[in-house]
């Protein structure tokens, strides 16, 4: 994701997003970076924009893979992810749950 002279491959990512999105359980996939600013979302409104102006800011603080509640019964898988020394940056999945069957 990272080219050879340390500026991140944007289009790359942004086009693996839109691949993510085509699955109709996600429902949004970004990428902020280690000061908190949107650089890819498969939401072009959340582009450019503050992570914190529209999710908890605390989740670009966590050091482990996890899924919290988002709105309803939807989710959201936070990455942060990690070079040698420092975060990169954090991606955030927003993803419908399926429905629990019922018997």
């Amino acid at each position: 994701m990272v080219g050879t002279r340390g500026h991140v491959n944007t289009y790359q990512i942004d086009q693996y997003f839109t691949q993510l999105v085509k699955d109709a359980r996600v429902r949004l996939v970004l990428l902020a970076d280690p000061n908190g600013k949107v650089i890819v979302s498969s939401d072009r409104n959340f582009q450019g924009a503050a992570f914190s102006q529209y999710f908890p800011p605390e989740l670009l603080q966590e050091k482990d893979a996890v899924i919290v509640a988002a709105d309803g019964s939807n989710r959201r898988l936070v990455v942060p992810l990690h070079g040698l020394s420092a975060q990169l940056g954090t991606v955030l999945i927003d993803f419908k749950t399926p429905p629990v069957p019922t018997t």
